[in-house]
């Protein structure tokens, strides 16, 4: 399975954050859409090199500009709730965790990226299963953040 170091390094990723969703106060497990398992269905998508690869490094720079943006869009109106690149990678670029368990919703949320629009990148949805307490990641990193990453 040529996905299989990804999904492994991601399910330990989210049994962790499974481990801090004991420390929860009441109000903010009660926010959470769950089931009783304390679980919650997403989208989970992939990007990969698209077949309409940006080589000037200009209108990379403006597109990557408005890549970040449209995430950041989409994480405060709570569509994605994580979403990030991968390192020394040739094929797998990066994921993106959205909020919601329908894969035509997800593929609208998607395509709303100028890096999937222009062909640069593409992306496989596949629907996914886990801790609810992933809907928590975007309020602790504007704890944590310092800058943004679109400045």
């Amino acid at each position: 399975m040529k996905y299989k170091p990804v999904i492994m390094l991601l399910s330990m990723l989210f049994y962790s954050f499974s481990v801090f969703a004991q420390t929860l106060n009441e109000n903010q497990k009660s926010d959470l859409k769950k089931d009783k398992y304390g679980m919650s269905p997403y989208v989970f998508g992939l990007l990969s090199n698209g077949n309409h690869r940006i080589s000037n490094k200009d209108s990379l720079k403006i597109l990557q500009n408005q890549h970040l943006k449209n995430i950041l869009k989409l994480e405060k109106e709570g569509k994605i709730i994580v979403a990030g690149p991968f390192y020394n990678t040739e094929s797998v670029r990066g994921i993106f965790v959205y909020n919601t368990d329908s894969i035509n919703l997800a593929r609208e949320w998607a395509y709303s990226d100028p890096m999937i629009q222009s062909g640069h990148l593409k992306i496989e949805l596949y629907p996914w299963y886990s801790s609810a307490v992933l809907q928590l990641v975007p309020s602790l990193h504007e704890e944590i953040e310092e800058v943004s990453i679109t400045e």
